[in-house]
């Protein structure tokens, strides 16, 4: 949704789940990005995706 609010399009984005949107190969439940042993160190400093994608967007989006 943040890329169709970022083009400035007017369309209808539907969610749908894991198991409605087919994949060559199964996925796991939960496969969020992260790094215990990072965490564990206190050297995650992963940023807010948000951030980078203003970043992206603001650099690129022109040309998309």
């Amino acid at each position: 949704m943040q890329i169709v609010a970022a083009a400035g399009l007017t369309v209808e984005v539907q969610p749908c789940t894991s198991s409605e949107f087919l994949r060559p190969a199964p996925r796991p439940r939960n496969s969020v990005l992260a790094n215990r042993l990072l965490q564990l160190e206190e050297l995650d400093n992963m940023p807010e995706w948000t951030t980078d994608f203003a970043e992206f967007w603001a650099r690129h989006g022109a040309q998309l």
